[in-house]
């Protein structure tokens, strides 16, 4: 480590050094870039070891109470946000030069900006697929009251992951704003000359120094959208007076033909002069979303949980690979049921925890169905006269009323649950088995957008209650990924961890155990998480829980309850076939050749040095398996924003 008293070769403007440690616990590696306003770093948690984005407001700008309320202001609006498409902020403080500092999630990603720079206009079904996740975030902050009003294309961020190469991060929320809050309503340029927000994006109310609300994040969105599809912006122009009057009067050159024309329609409805005339919120945006995509074909992007983990289709899709030949017979019933699957289902946004859902899972989740329809229709007499049929194409006059839902609409939640309620008590009195089945089925998807709507709005037990009645009503619903996030993090509320529990132990299987296992093991230590570590602890020390898991977690579970050196060997054959990671914290204990005796010098575990105990082996075969992605964290990475 280079001393803070060393100069050093790779010393940076402020006088932080490559080595140096920030507020005891943050060690710098490299500078990323420099701003008026500060200095971006790359750095490391000591203990934590951990990347963040460093980033301190220049020392000389401390005594200028608005710049230092900004840079606050970012903290706490991103403290507020816990959404995969959002950067997340981690710490706050002052140094002791006076200085700010804040901590940011570290990127790794190439700028939106750079890559339209680089590659031109995008191929529409990219820009789209982009244009979506932005507005996920949308959906996310401006549900926690939060206008962005400076997005662009330099403060979206896409990130290369397993299973997406445009995995979108919106960054810097340096001027945003709460919505309605009286100090924060003043007009978009002020201060000298000084542009809060980026010409080339802002709406019209605010480039004339109207108050903003939400509306001018879905035009400053629309714009973004513009440039992706054509390579350039709506009006570019190096006198930022000349942009201004362009973005209050002008109307931007059509796009392309080889835009679709209804994302060419939604695009330009983005970028209408009057915020009355646009999409009214990024919830209604992403329904428009979703029209889109089924009319053009348009693939979405990889559904995630509300704290980004991916969410591995492979098993649903090969689950579906092996369900039944659809007969003719059950083939209208079967495209019923699709029709109302392809239907919109849901889009980022959350937590506040909206992530992003996919029809294909709906798509998936209907031919499931429907094959499940037809092997009734087998079964049943083919004298029956054909049964009425509960209507599932359209659940209601309003088009996205399922869309709206699984957001979080209030309204919508209630008119769905309404809804439902009286469709399944209709079936529930048919004579007809197809008839009641095929209603429950169609119930049983209703439930789940319920479920996942109260989860949005953060009423956990009523999102429980739903997502247990259709569980109840279809047991197939316990596999669909946006329940199990929803669970996952129910388990780590209070209010909600022992119905959570029970409904893991209940109704999800392999994959409840692995949940109740990683919120144990992720809350050990934590502040607050004392009485949730300690039921589900309860469960993991339980041996019925290692009869639901998995061969991977059963040999973790056995593990962790073993005591004795004997029991330990007994456990390793079969930690050589079937371990994870989640072994390897124990196994590396046993390793350990000291620890027991007056000194603690003793080994501990001399039966395991035997030449036939394959504790090494177990090892490897640990290391190199990964534990199922369930957890809540979202995925490190690099460049940091600024």
């Amino acid at each position: 480590m280079v001393s803070p008293n060393e100069p050093s070769a790779h010393a940076t403007s402020l006088g932080f050094n490559v080595g140096d440690i920030v507020s005891e616990r943050y060690q710098i590696r490299r500078l990323i870039g420099r701003g008026g306003m500060g200095v971006v770093y790359e750095a490391e948690h000591v203990h934590m070891k951990k990347r963040v984005a460093l980033k301190v407001l220049h020392t000389q700008h401390t005594l200028d109470a608005d710049l230092v309320q900004r840079f606050e202001r970012e903290a706490v609006l991103l403290g507020r946000l816990d959404h995969p498409g959002v950067v997340t902020a981690s710490d706050f403080g002052q140094l002791p030069s006076g200085a700010f500092f804040l901590v940011l999630e570290y990127v790794d990603g190439e700028r939106l900006a750079q890559v339209i720079k680089r590659t031109g206009p995008m191929p529409p079904s990219r820009a789209f697929r982009i244009a979506v996740q932005i507005n996920a975030a949308l959906v996310a902050a401006h549900s926690a009251g939060i206008v962005h009003r400076d997005l662009k294309p330099d403060n979206v961020m896409l990130v290369a992951t397993d299973d997406d190469d445009d995995f979108v991060k919106v960054l810097d929320f340096g001027i945003a704003k709460i919505a309605g809050d009286a100090a924060e309503s003043r007009p978009g340029i002020t201060r000298a000359g000084t542009v809060f927000g980026t010409p080339e994006y802002m709406a019209p109310e605010q480039a004339r120094g109207d108050i903003v609300d939400y509306r001018a994040d879905l035009y400053a969105l629309g714009m973004i959208l513009y440039e992706m599809l054509t390579g350039t912006s709506a009006f570019r122009n190096s006198d930022m007076v000349a942009v201004l009057t362009a973005q209050m009067m002008d109307t931007p050159k059509p796009l392309p033909d080889t835009v679709p024309a209804e994302l060419a329609a939604l695009t330009m409805k983005l970028l209408e002069k009057s915020p009355e005339d646009r999409p009214d919120s990024a919830v209604t945006l992403a329904a428009a979303f979703a029209a889109v995509a089924h009319s053009s074909g348009f693939e979405l992007p990889t559904p995630r949980t509300s704290a980004g983990t991916r969410l591995d289709l492979a098993g649903v899709l090969a689950a579906s690979r092996t369900l039944p030949t659809v007969t003719e017979q059950g083939a209208s019933r079967i495209n019923q049921l699709r029709e109302l699957s392809l239907r919109p289902v849901a889009f980022p946004g959350s937590r506040r925890k909206l992530p992003l859902f996919v029809p294909v899972l709906a798509l998936l989740g209907g031919l499931a169905l429907g094959a499940s329809l037809t092997l009734l229709g087998t079964r049943a007499s083919p004298k029956k006269k054909e049964p009425s049929v509960v209507p599932t194409t359209r659940p209601t006059d309003d088009p996205t009323l399922l869309t709206r839902a699984e957001l979080g609409d209030r309204e919508a939640l209630t008119s769905l649950r309404r809804l439902t309620e009286r469709d399944l008590s209709r079936s529930e009195r048919s004579e007809d088995d197809l008839t009641r089945a095929q209603g429950n089925l169609v119930a049983a998807r209703r439930f789940l957008a319920l479920g996942r709507g109260f989860s949005v709005i953060r009423h956990y037990p009523a999102a429980l209650e739903f997502y247990s009645k259709a569980v109840k009503l279809d047991s197939q619903v316990a596999t669909n990924p946006d329940l199990i996030a929803s669970v996952r993090l129910m388990l780590e509320q209070r209010e909600t961890v022992d119905d959570a529990l029970t409904f893991a132990r209940t109704y999800l299987g392999e994959v409840g155990a692995d949940l109740i296992y990683d919120v144990w093991r992720d809350n050990l230590g934590q502040p607050n998480m004392t009485p949730v570590v300690a039921k589900a602890q309860r469960l993991v020390r339980h041996k019925d829980l290692s009869k639901q898991a998995s061969r991977e977690l059963a040999v973790a579970l056995d593990l962790e309850r073993a005591q004795y050196c004997g029991d330990f060997r007994d456990i390793l054959p079969r930690a050589v076939t079937d371990a994870d990671e989640r072994s390897l914290p124990k196994l590396r204990v046993l390793a350990e050749k000291s620890g027991c005796g007056p000194t603690g010098r003793d080994d501990c575990f001399v039966c395991l040095r035997k030449p036939d105990v394959p504790l090494e082996e177990a090892i490897r075969r640990a290391e190199g398996r990964k534990a199922p992605a369930y957890t809540l964290s979202t995925k490190d990475g690099g460049e940091a924003p600024e």
